[in-house]
């Protein structure tokens, strides 16, 4: 029976599709590509595209390994298919996020297929689960790591509880995976594979444990082996790629010996985790619940998305990703269509109080304390908006039911979308920086970046060349003399950009461009005028050359 063949689960779509479309237009709508997760991704699918090398992730002409090329490659076919645009390239984490959705209540109908209300309830709480929803609309490869995630998931159910066959599908989702996060999908799912015999306790299995561990096996170790390859051609082509690194073996190593301290994830748990860490009676129906087969695997499943974060995650949030699709199947079980009491909204409503407080008197602190000056343009109506939910929140509590809580964050999504990101996309966006620079290399004028270099121009100004990257500015010192010495013509055209504390009365007379940047300032300038006493701090980075040696005599890195 196809997942929407009952008019109330197509109802349903309906309704998550609307949702969806609302804040997928609200995210487009109130701020560019973020600085720098999503204008490295956009700058790596753009160099992609520009040069025609599909098979390596490029970043300002060098190879970046810590980029799994799948969702580039599907950002590049959306171009092929209709040009170049920033609506494709948010269009293509758009489809997989609402793609998540569709294989959550896919999940859910494969586990309890006669309980219709956990595949209809568990996407609007997957929705309602505040961090998730305000990631999900970015350009970030941990969507794709989700989706693929989800997908492996789906397959490895109808493999359990259907036929064997469906293991053909697991190995191409698998596949899939290792391309959109690396080596470190492995960690996402083979432990669930293995765990077989631990959460198959009474349903009576189609095959052995015996069998299910070699097709399991043979599955995954079919990807490797084409992941394997890939990376070998890609070495082929580039001597230059180191293939650990490529297929992310070498960060995966390097995350599992320094991984966060679990008490830092504890203490964010609530935020990540909002509104169904702090809802009580999830708790209380968890405690009541009877675990069956398929809730023991989601339990398993959760642990292992839980123990992944902790091990090979960087901030607490965009690595718990994965986690929300088995979180919401969970909470759907176990939902019991209880009256709420009081103390039960009480947590919910003291943080949305909160968040309305801060948003309405916002724009006061700016008297107080020294803060950028766009926070006198929020509107202190999404606050008092904000403040009077929450308060009729509290007073409605026996009306509380899991569809307010997804009401909840989907309001605070729409507040700080509106009422933050809104106001605030001056502080950060790019756009203007990028076109000068556009315009510059179009005038074939040499354009150097000091400090550390995420190529974040490179997909907004549409960048067809390298960006000259220099670590500190004692090294652009030395290379000032030398440009100097042995091209003068050049050295005389030649552009700096670079990030002053600050804006001296030197730079606004000399800067060709200058903006407010996240608390510093970017400025656009003669590289003859750069003087490194203008409020500049020195920067120590190991990921940019830092030797003069490193630079030819004609002021060109090699």
């Amino acid at each position: 029976m196809n997942i929407l063949s009952k008019p109330s689960t197509r109802l349903h779509v309906v309704l998550w599709f609307v949702i969806w479309c609302a804040l997928i237009i609200t995210s487009w709508y109130c701020r560019p590509l973020l600085p720098f997760q999503e204008t490295l991704t956009a700058a790596i699918s753009w160099e992609m595209w520009s040069t025609g090398n599909l098979l390596i992730p490029y970043s300002n002409g060098v190879i970046n390994p810590q980029a799994p090329p799948l969702l580039n490659w599907m950002t590049i076919g959306l171009w092929h298919i209709f040009g170049v645009h920033e609506f494709l390239l948010r269009l293509s984490t758009t489809l997989l996020s609402f793609g998540t959705l569709l294989l959550t209540a896919l999940a859910a109908r494969q586990l309890w297929p006669h309980d219709r209300k956990i595949r209809t309830l568990a996407p609007l709480i997957l929705i309602g689960s505040f961090v998730w929803i305000l990631f999900a609309t970015a350009h970030i490869n941990q969507i794709a790591l989700s989706f693929f995630q989800i997908l492996c998931v789906n397959f490895l159910i109808r493999a359990w509880r259907y036929h064997c066959i469906w293991w053909l599908g697991f190995g191409g989702a698998f596949l899939l995976g290792l391309f959109s996060s690396g080596a470190n999908f492995i960690l996402y799912i083979v432990p669930l594979g293995l765990s077989f015999p631990f959460w198959n306790k009474n349903l009576k299995p189609r095959i052995s444990t015996k069998k299910w561990l070699m097709y399991l096996f043979i599955s995954t170790s079919c990807a490797l082996f084409i992941f394997v390859l890939w990376a070998y051609i890609a070495y082929l082509s580039d001597p230059h790629v180191n293939m650990s690194r490529l297929l992310g073996f070498a960060q995966l190593f390097y995350k599992i010996n320094d991984p966060i301290p679990i008490g830092f994830y504890l203490i964010t748990i609530p935020f990540v985790l909002f509104p169904w860490a702090l809802w009580p009676p999830i708790y209380h129906n968890l405690k009541h619940a009877k675990i069956d087969d398929p809730l023991l695997f989601c339990f398993y499943w959760a642990a292992n998305m839980l123990l992944v974060a902790l091990l090979v995650g960087g901030n607490p949030s965009t690595p718990l990703l994965p986690l929300y699709p088995v979180l919401a199947i969970i909470i759907a079980k176990i939902h019991k269509d209880q009256t709420a009491q009081k103390k039960d909204v009480l947590p919910v409503m003291l943080i949305c109080l909160f968040s309305g407080l801060l948003l309405a008197f916002l724009p006061l602190l700016v008297a107080f304390k020294q803060l950028p000056q766009w926070i006198n343009a929020v509107s202190p109506l999404w606050g008092i908006g904000l403040m009077i939910f929450s308060i009729s929140l509290y007073l409605q509590a026996k009306s509380t039911r899991l569809h307010t809580l997804s009401l909840i964050s989907i309001a605070l999504v729409f507040a700080i979308n509106f009422g933050i990101v809104r106001q605030s996309e001056n502080f950060y966006n790019l756009n203007p920086a990028a076109q000068v620079l556009s315009y510059l290399e179009r005038d074939k004028v040499q354009i150097i970046h000091l400090g550390r270099y995420q190529s974040q121009f490179n997909f907004a100004g549409q960048l067809t060349k390298p960006l000259i990257v220099i670590a500190n500015s004692s090294i652009l010192a030395e290379f000032k003399k030398t440009s100097r010495m042995n091209n003068f013509k050049k050295y005389q055209q030649t552009k700096v950009v670079f990030y002053p504390n600050i804006l001296t009365q030197h730079i606004q007379d000399k800067a060709d461009y200058w903006q407010v940047f996240r608390g510093t300032y970017l400025v656009i300038m003669p590289l003859k005028d750069f003087d490194s006493k203008d409020g500049l701090d020195d920067i120590d980075n190991l990921d940019v050359l830092d030797n003069i040696n490193d630079i030819d005599t004609n002021g060109d890195f090699y």
